[in-house]
């Protein structure tokens, strides 16, 4: 015999529960907590022994009571939320100014890195892609611009001055390897030519004077001097010869060095110059192009619905509106889908495994009351979401819901009522909610018997019908 069939026995054998219809109360520390809830269906999946008896006075028991008697009954299951809607595909449209830009400007009015909104469409306003929805502030941007235009101007002036540098040391190695190197080099040859034709001559003469001397037609001082000048041609030579080595060995090569050194200083000032250069115009680049992002246009055709957060405390942060300070990223305006829409519900984490994706829903919209919408589950948030500071002991879990057939005024924002189909039980035993009390984590039921006694018996829970 399965557990609910001996449930059943135990319970629907001529015997009734009681329900209270005094307020809820909870006794802490190890006293009665009774749940005194509206008349819901649960299923009852198994029945302990006798626990506890609900009074010393046991033969008359509580008054002001409903009975009921235990029977097998079929219901649905269902989970019952509160949401609001929205479009399942938004268009979104977020402040992408920076917050610092251009020589340590602020991005705008905002100080410190945020920027202020200076003008920005009524929300609910229909828009066409491009149209202007947010003008934000774009005075330090102004400023910024001012700056760094100046700043991008001293740095080309610098530019071109190291540009002509260079280029001056360029035409200095030229001109020193294709002129003056080739003249000096002649000049050294040419001394070395006459050097070696001096040295000839004097030769020739000291050796003609020399027999002039032998025949006695010139004294010796002659002889001497004629002997002196081929000393002073040979020195002569050899300076000149020495001279034009030094030139080819070593004059020429350290002027080349030195050149070629003084080339490579004034390209590595250039480099860095033109990088120079490249940065504050990139820089006046990037302020422009934040310029062009203080304005931001529709993406596409839509409603304008203002991006809103709910903040730890629960309410709404970062409010959009004229003179808001909006940061880097922040979103401001969403252009919704229309025709795309599903409500959004937080699901307690005691229920939230109840739902699985593609279970079916009933919406209610509040804007259009008597007016039932169909669809599916799409999606249960595997991340919990805390309601506001003051539940931070509750977990609910954010579930979609995808509207069947979208009608002409849904906007996101409305509240709906929406009605999940968890399950459909059949020839289940089932007492009303109002049946069960709890004590610490244990259920129990009161059961009048025949002897007009009343009996406290734990249960144990399965799923209850939540509308």
């Amino acid at each position: 015999m399965s557990t609910t069939e001996r449930t059943s026995d135990r319970l629907s054998a001529g015997l009734t529960l009681s329900a209270s219809l005094s307020k809820p109360r909870v006794v802490r520390n190890g006293r009665r907590r009774s749940l005194f809830l509206a008349l819901l269906l649960i299923p009852v999946l198994g029945v302990g022994a006798l626990a506890y008896n609900l009074a010393s006075d046991t033969k008359n028991g509580p008054t002001n009571l409903i009975l009921d008697t235990v029977g097998r009954k079929s219901f649905t299951v269902e989970v019952s939320e509160r949401g609001n809607l929205e479009s399942k595909n938004n268009v979104e449209h977020a402040c992408e100014v920076e917050g610092r830009v251009g020589g340590g400007m602020g991005g705008g009015g905002g100080g410190g890195g945020g920027t202020t909104i200076l003008s920005i469409i009524d929300e609910g306003t229909l828009v066409k892609k491009g149209d202007v929805m947010v003008e934000l502030d774009a005075s330090n941007l102004e400023d910024g611009k001012q700056t760094q235009t100046i700043a991008l101007e001293t740095a080309e002036s610098a530019l071109a001055k190291a540009k002509a540098d260079y280029e001056t040391a360029v035409k200095a190695v030229e001109e020193y390897e294709k002129g003056t190197a080739i003249q000096d080099e002649k000049t050294h040859s040419a001394d070395l030519t006459v050097a070696q034709e001096n040295l000839k001559r004097a030769q020739e003469s000291a050796k003609y004077t020399d027999t002039l001397y032998r025949r006695g037609f010139v004294n010796k001082e002659e002889l001497e001097a004629a002997q002196f000048a081929v000393t002073n041609a040979e020195l002569t030579l050899d300076k000149a010869q020495t001279a034009l080595n030094n030139f080819r060995n070593v004059t020429k090569s350290k002027m080349l060095t030195q050149l070629h050194g003084d080339v490579a200083s004034k390209e590595r000032a250039l480099r860095a110059e033109e990088t120079k250069v490249e940065q504050e115009t990139s820089r006046l680049q990037k302020i422009d192009a934040q310029l062009t992002k203080t304005k931001i246009y529709a993406k596409a055709d839509g409603m304008v619905v203002y991006y809103r957060q709910a903040n730890r405390w629960g309410s709404q942060e970062d409010q959009i509106q004229e003179g808001a300070v909006v940061r880097e990223r922040q979103k401001i305006i969403i252009l919704p889908d229309l025709t795309n829409m599903l409500v959004r519900v937080l699901v307690h984490e005691s229920k939230v495994d109840w739902v699985r994706p593609g279970q079916r829903a009933q919406i209610r919209v509040e804007a259009f009351a008597g007016k039932v919408l169909t669809g599916a589950v799409e999606r249960v948030s595997t991340t919990a979401e805390q309601s506001n500071w003051f539940e931070q002991d509750k977990r609910n879990y954010p579930v979609f819901v995808k509207i069947d057939d979208s009608i002409e005024g849904l906007k996101p924002g409305m509240t709906a009522q929406t009605v999940i189909l968890v399950d459909k039980l059949t020839d289940v035993l089932a007492v009303p909610i109002q049946c069960v009390q709890t004590v610490g984590r244990r259920n129990y039921c009161y059961v009048y018997k025949a002897d007009g006694t009343w009996e406290q018996r734990p249960v144990q829970l399965g799923k209850g019908n939540d509308t």
